[in-house]
C-alpha cells in the first residue's frame, strides 16, 4: 500500500507542474509548485486517513455492540418461549 501510495501522491505533485505550465501558457499567471507543498499533500493525505481510520474503528464498534445486543435479544426470547 506504502507504494503505490507514494506513486499516487508522486504523479499528483508532477500532474499540478504540468497544469501549472498549461496554465501560465494559457493565463500568463503563475502558479509555483514547491517541495513543500508536497509534503503538505502527504500531511493533508496523514490527516485523511487518520480520521477516517477513526471513523471505521467507530462505526466497527458499533457493529460489535449492536451484534452482541442481538445475540442477547435472541437470546432472551429464546428462553421466553421455552
Amino acid at each position: 500500500v506504502k507504494e503505490s501510495v507514494s506513486r499516487f501522491m508522486a504523479y499528483v505533485h508532477t500532474s499540478v507542474n504540468q497544469t501549472s505550465k498549461e496554465y501560465l501558457a494559457n493565463e500568463r499567471r503563475y502558479n509555483h509548485t514547491t517541495p513543500k507543498s508536497f509534503l503538505e499533500q502527504i500531511k493533508l493525505y496523514r490527516s485523511l486517513l487518520g480520521q477516517r481510520s477513526k471513523e471505521l474503528t467507530a462505526k466497527m464498534e458499533r457493529l460489535e455492540n449492536g451484534l452482541r445486543k442481538l445475540s442477547s435479544t435472541s437470546a432472551q426470547v429464546f428462553i421466553s418461549l421455552m
